[in-house]
């Protein structure tokens, strides 16, 4: 036996070769009408297209309403307007062919003329619905455009139409400029819904509702100019754009049921029961107002006739008004008795339906897991613009907030910033294609103490199967994420330690044999001053690279400092010999001389690393300015440059072990400055732009 998705291939190829066969056939006979000529054309074929083909259309359109709580594709209000305009559009090509072909007049204006015009009105409403329903975002652009295309189409026909009227009465040019006006009408939102499944998403029953209603404006159009050109004949090829748009829906109506048949197929019998054959009264209502309302016109129309007509000797045209009340009738007895039928089989259903699932204990179920759920996690459930619809206790207690606080606000309320706007937006896009978001958050609470989130976000779907709220569900990890950087963190100092272990005996051998060779240098050349000036910057570097080799050991085995009292100008002075300053950048230097309690090498390392950073951050042109301040809580330092400054988002992280933005860096220089300027009872910071380090040092003691 065939599954479904082996008969879905099938049947597409059926529905596509029948509807192209079936168009081709129609356009076939009416276009050797006009090069051959058929005899008796109208009465042979074009009544009889005319007649069925809206037939079959309405009668599938209302068993597809019949159906509306299987199907995906639409909702039951558009559905239920598209119903109701092809009813519109049947019962004026029926009106219009009893005119034409019984009656054998042409009134104008006539019900069918009325038929006619509010079936595109009606269709109008029908795509605005079906927008409405995607919560689709229309923006002004989309509509200017959509009304410039309607009204290109508008104007001319209007012009055209009422020139051509000029000589009727008002009523009859009213009439008359409506039928261009209720087709542009139905133009706007079409362009809008085909710019939409283009961009989003794919709808292949909307698509080829589409097709029939531009086909039909198209014809609409073609057809005023042949009436005002009195050019129009029964069997014009312009009623292959009719009589195609026809087919199309139809067909399209068609491959709408066969959905619902696979869909039926697809889902098990008892899940799904409910959702698919609970039919509501006003359904039934409905259905019954829209047959009592055709039968009554149709009936209407009918005696009216014979009332006006009863001198007319042929007994032909009182036989068809008769066959055709009596049609009407048992078609709509069909119908109520086929609805009927359908709904004494779904009450069956669901009566054993009720009788097989034990429906208490599901829903004790389900208050265990929400229980549970609450017990466990913070829970909130918002709407598809973010608002919140529903916090539980365990939210409210983490956040500080009460739930009068939280309810149709967003969350916004508790981010920390610490996230980016381009991490919320991709959070969004992906929850609103109707994917779980999965992720850690940092948030925020009313009291501004931030604490961090494993959060997962589910979209929930309506019974149209359109995503309506999502439910978050978050799990504290604060502490979890605390052990883990403090884990990190260990790794690191693990990771320096044998980094520096390598760096040391890495340089400690190729430093050894400089240094020997410089005393060498200095044995041969040291009455040299110029050249005694150069080795002595050398060995300053050496030395310099030497303590720095011990510095980087330091940093994971803390050794005892130095103290004494120095001057910060000679230190200054000390670090910028090893220094190179570029001639794009002025450095400025302290006007006043301060003497601190320090390790002179060590604050000489300091110095000599965030002049570093500043003269790395300037690209072309900047400044380096160095000041110091005395007052009664200490001594204050200031390392400024003009340079690209410090992400927000770094600011941070910036003296962590290891944390660096360069290409090239060990990221050990700004910890172990911090290293240093705390081992001294110091305090270092840092803001940005433009950067500026700020060390703070106590006073030297008496």
């Amino acid at each position: 036996m065939q599954s479904v998705s082996e008969k879905q291939p099938k049947f597409q190829s059926i529905w596509v070769y029948s509807l192209v066969i079936i168009l081709s056939f129609v356009a076939f006979l009416y276009l050797a009408n006009i090069f051959v000529g058929i005899e008796n054309f109208s009465n042979l074929i074009s009544i009889p297209v005319y007649t069925i083909i809206p037939s079959l259309l309405v009668i599938l359109s209302i068993y597809a309403l019949i159906q509306f709580k299987k199907i995906k594709e639409i909702s039951k209000k558009p559905l239920l307007l598209l119903t109701c305009a092809f009813i519109l559009w049947f019962a004026a090509e029926q009106t219009w062919n009893f005119y034409e072909h019984v009656l054998e007049i042409d009134p104008y204006p006539s019900l069918a003329d009325l038929f006619y015009i509010t079936a595109p009105i009606v269709m109008f409403f029908a795509l605005i619905s079906y927008l409405k329903s995607l919560n689709y975002k229309i923006s002004k652009n989309k509509i200017i455009f959509s009304s410039l295309i309607a009204l290109i189409v508008l104007i001319p026909s209007l012009l055209i139409t009422f020139q051509a009227g000029v000589e009727d009465n008002l009523f009859e040019i009213f009439i008359a400029l409506i039928y261009p006006i209720s087709d542009a009408m139905m133009l706007v939102p079409a362009i809008l819904i085909i710019s939409n499944i283009i961009k989003n998403q794919k709808n292949f029953f909307w698509l080829m509702i589409l097709v029939g209603i531009i086909g039909f404006v198209v014809a609409d159009t073609i057809f005023l100019f042949l009436v005002i050109d009195d050019s129009y004949v029964d069997g014009h090829p312009v009623d292959i754009l009719w009589i195609s748009s026809y087919l199309i829906w139809t067909f399209t109506i068609v491959y709408l049921i066969y959905n619902i048949k696979k869909q039926k197929s697809e889902n098990d019998e008892y899940s799904n029961i409910f959702n698919y054959y609970h039919i509501k009264k006003s359904n039934n209502l409905g259905i019954i107002t829209v047959l009592t309302i055709i039968n009554i016109l149709i009936i209407i129309l009918s005696i009216s006739y014979i009332y006006y007509f009863t001198d007319i000797s042929n007994p032909s045209l009182i036989t068809f008004s008769l066959i055709l009340i009596m049609g009407v009738i048992v078609f709509s007895s069909f119908v109520a008795f086929l609805n009927f039928k359908l709904n004494a089989k779904l009450r069956y259903e669901t009566k054993n339906l009720k009788d097989v699932v034990d429906i208490d204990s599901q829903i004790m179920i389900q208050k265990n897991l929400r229980h549970a759920l609450d017990e466990s996690s913070m829970v909130t459930i918002t709407d598809m613009d973010g608002k919140i619809k529903y916090v539980n206790k365990q939210f409210c207690e983490t956040t500080g907030y009460s739930s009068d606080e939280l309810i149709g606000k967003n969350h916004e309320m508790i981010r920390s910033g610490y996230h980016s706007p381009q991490f919320y937006d991709n959070l969004w896009n992906k929850i609103n294609s109707g994917q779980v978001w999965h992720g850690e958050v940092k948030n925020k609470s009313k009291s501004g103490k931030t604490f961090w989130c494993d959060l997962i976000i589910v979209p929930f779907l309506n019974k149209d199967g359109k995503i309506d709220e999502h439910i978050a569900i978050r799990r504290n990890i604060t502490k979890q994420k605390k052990y883990y950087e403090e884990n990190l963190k260990n790794e690191k100092m693990i990771t320096v330690g044998r980094f520096s272990s390598r760096l040391a005996h890495d340089l400690r051998n190729p430093l050894s044999i400089i240094q020997v060779s410089l005393e060498n240098l200095k044995l041969l050349y040291g009455a040299d001053e110029s050249q005694q000036h150069i080795m002595d910057k050398i060995e300053r570097s050496i030395n310099r690279i030497t303590h720095q080799v011990d510095d980087v050991l330091d940093f994971v085995r803390e050794q005892p400092i130095t103290l004494n009292n120095h001057f910060i100008s000679e230190i200054i002075s000390e670090s910028l010999d090893s220094i190179s300053i570029p001639k794009n950048i002025k450095l400025t230097l302290p006007e006043n001389n301060v003497e601190v309690y320090c390790d002179e090498k060590q604050f000489a390392i300091v110095f000599n690393n965030l002049i570093l950073n500043g003269i790395q951050s300037i690209i072309h042109t900047g400044t380096i300015e160095i000041t110091i301040e005395e007052n009664n809580d200490g001594v204050i330092i200031q390392i400024k440059d003009s340079g690209s400054g410090i992400q927000e988002q770094n600011i941070d992280s910036i003296f962590d072990p290891l944390f660096t933005t360069k290409q090239q860096g060990t990221g050990l220089g700004l910890a172990s400055v911090k290293s240093i300027v705390e081992s001294h009872g110091g305090i270092i910071s840092a803001t940005s732009p433009p950067t500026i380090f700020t060390i703070t040092l106590p006073k030297i003691p008496n």
